[in-house]
């Protein structure tokens, strides 16, 4: 990536301040963790992200889909055990850049 621009969106990231001012109270903290919501950036920087998920997830031969700001990964099987192998396949190849995974958000389907 050109230097400059990486320089820039690291500048982005890092020297943030958020305030906030709740009746007579005023608070300003600095910010050097994720993209700002609402942010200009954080779209791109979001599908640079998905990008490299859908793409070691294809190379796995694993279908996902990407909408908005969640991925879903599909894969069909003859029994839940080997659906539940690919699941687990896909998601420990992209586990450095997932957040973890809550139970109910795996559900099975049967066509």
């Amino acid at each position: 990536m050109y230097p400059p621009l990486c320089r820039w969106i690291n500048k982005m990231l890092v020297t943030r301040i958020i305030h906030s001012k709740i009746g007579n109270s005023d608070i300003s903290r600095s910010v050097d963790r994720e993209t700002p919501q609402g942010g200009v950036i954080s779209p791109l920087l979001w599908l640079l992200v998905v990008n490299n998920i859908l793409m070691r997830l294809e190379h796995l031969h694993i279908t996902a889909v990407a909408y908005a700001d969640d991925v879903v990964i599909m894969c069909s099987g003859f029994d839940g055990d080997t659906k539940s192998r690919r699941v687990k396949l896909g998601l420990k190849n992209c586990k450095h850049q997932t957040e973890a995974i809550e139970p109910g958000q795996i559900s099975w389907s049967h066509p």
